[in-house]
């Protein structure tokens, strides 16, 4: 992870030294993702982080073509009996490339403020997902197809994700600060009978560099 976050922040400084002012921004914050379908009773949101940047591309006055890279970590939190009458502990991690191309619209207040929409499709390719449940801290992959002979295909989720991106912020002079909602498309897991897709509340602040 931590090569990661130097990539990230590598290729940021680089297109900075290309970009205009306020085109770059740099972002980082904390979400809240769970998943949505048919999912267990006890679905509860899980608690990660995303880092990325945006590149604002001007369309028209005061409209522009944005895509980014981010990492985020989504999942879902779960808990269920075991045979024993026990309660088990479920955290399952989907850390995710994200590549979003967004539409957005600034809505100019003065000089200092502006209203920022965007909305947009974006893509995700999973890495490094597992489960861990407690007691018992036992972990399984979930992007590994093989070397597991005792976990079914079924219990695997797919690296492709796919969905929406909307959301609102402020741009503070060079800040920015905003809520983004992202609802995924496809069904993530490798089973015919649960349909299982990704649901993510995502707050950021950034800095245009």
């Amino acid at each position: 992870m931590k090569k990661l976050i130097a990539l990230i922040a590598l290729i940021t400084i680089s297109l900075s030294a290309f970009s205009q002012p306020k085109d770059l921004c740099a972002r980082g914050g904390f979400n809240f993702a769970k998943h949505r379908g048919d999912v267990f009773p006890y679905n509860e949101a899980k608690f990660g982080v995303n880092l990325g940047f945006t590149y604002d591309i001007e369309l028209f006055n005061n409209l522009f073509f944005r895509p980014g890279l981010y990492f985020t970590m989504k999942g879902t939190r779960d808990q269920r009996l075991d045979n024993n009458g026990a309660w088990l502990k479920y955290y399952l991690n989907q850390n995710e490339i994200e590549f979003p191309l967004l539409i957005a619209y600034k809505i100019d207040i003065n000089s200092t403020y502006a209203i920022d929409l965007q909305a947009g499709p974006y893509c995700g390719i999973g890495f490094c997902g597992h489960l861990k449940h407690r007691p018992g801290n036992f972990k399984q992959r979930y992007y590994q197809r093989h070397g597991m002979a005792t976990v079914e295909k079924s219990e695997y989720f797919k690296r492709l994700d796919i969905g929406v991106n909307f959301g609102a912020g402020v741009d503070i002079s060079r800040l920015y600060v905003g809520v983004i909602y992202e609802l995924g498309f496809l069904k993530i897991r490798d089973s015919k009978e649960r349909v299982i897709k990704p649901n993510c509340l995502m707050f950021n602040v950034g800095y245009y560099l």
